[in-house]
């Protein structure tokens, strides 16, 4: 709106998981144009050379808009199954550095795309069906490309970074592209830099320690673990989160033998969730004996199956 009200033809768009997943979201407000669905990097590009040319831009691939009172979505571009074909981040465009680096004392990077998993408050099942995939499947860029885009923030800000954080909804899931990033980091980052990492990974990975061994000697300090709740029946049938306490419990276990920190991440607020669910997510989190905890309030989104769910 302050937009619009300062520049009355400025064009405004938006992108995301929440326009991807929920474009009728225009019909809420008359201050966006259209938006941008699915993953953008080429379809942002042709949308910018038709505004530039005076070309209709609402013919861009991925695009959506509303035409007399209706939401109209383009067809989306095929997802970019390379992605070394993409050039790195240009972190200096926006505040990188100060919002991110400065504030928390890490450097935060996002390497792959996709999680295989079906969690129903997520939104990467719903991603893969917009695609026509059966799951989300995680697409890669080469270990080499990502330790290149470690080093370019490492060399400029080492001073001011603690530790990396690595975000991908699950760390190196390929055993291959773990392996190699690993050695790469350990040479390149660990030995050159000192600074450590911390990853997101399932508890079903960490069922033996080997990954864990290789991780912590890569460099890898601190373990990300989604707990989310500490009753198994509501995990299983309503989060679509297959595994039992005990294999959370050895997970944990055994970052605790590998001398690696854990992070316990919950929620609470589920659609038919008790005061005594909530009560064994905290049992559950005491057994853990984790080094630090988080807990967030479920929050509906559209689009995903249980936002739907709650919704209807």
């Amino acid at each position: 709106k302050l937009a619009k009200d300062a520049l009355p033809n400025v064009i405004t768009i938006a992108g995301g998981v929440h326009p991807t997943l929920s474009p009728d979201s225009l019909l809420e407000t008359d201050y966006i144009d259209g938006f941008l669905r699915g993953e953008c990097e080429i379809a942002l590009e042709d949308f910018l050379d038709r505004v530039s040319n005076g070309l209709p831009y609402k013919e861009t691939d991925n695009f959506a808009y509303v035409d007399d009172g209706k939401v109209i979505t383009n067809e989306l571009k095929p997802l970019v199954n390379d992605l070394d074909t993409l050039p790195l981040p240009d972190k200096d465009i926006y505040p990188y550095f100060e919002n991110s680096i400065k504030m928390t004392t890490a450097a935060p990077f996002f390497f792959t795309r996709g999680c295989p998993y079906t969690c129903t408050y997520c939104m990467n099942q719903s991603f893969a069906d917009l695609y026509n995939r059966k799951r989300n499947f995680p697409r890669y860029r080469s270990p080499e490309s990502c330790i290149q885009e470690i080093e370019h923030v490492v060399e400029k800000h080492h001073k001011d970074i603690e530790y990396i954080f690595i975000g991908d909804d699950i760390f190196g899931p390929n055993l291959k592209w773990r392996k190699e990033f690993c050695t790469k980091y350990k040479k390149r980052i660990l030995e050159k830099y000192n600074k450590k990492f911390m990853v997101l990974l399932r508890v079903e990975m960490c069922q033996n320690e080997e990954t864990l061994q290789v991780l912590k000697d890569a460099g890898a300090f601190r373990i990300f673990f989604g707990v989310e709740s500490g009753d198994e029946a509501q995990r299983r049938e309503v989060l679509d989160r297959q595994m039992t306490d005990k294999t959370i419990q050895k997970a944990f276990d055994n970052c605790h033998k590998n001398g690696l920190e854990t992070l316990a991440v919950n929620i609470i607020g589920f659609p038919g969730e008790t005061e005594e669910m909530i009560k064994s997510t905290v049992k559950l989190n005491q057994k853990l004996k984790m080094t630090s905890s988080g807990v967030n309030i479920f929050y509906p989104y559209h689009g995903t199956p249980l936002g739907d769910y709650c919704f209807e």
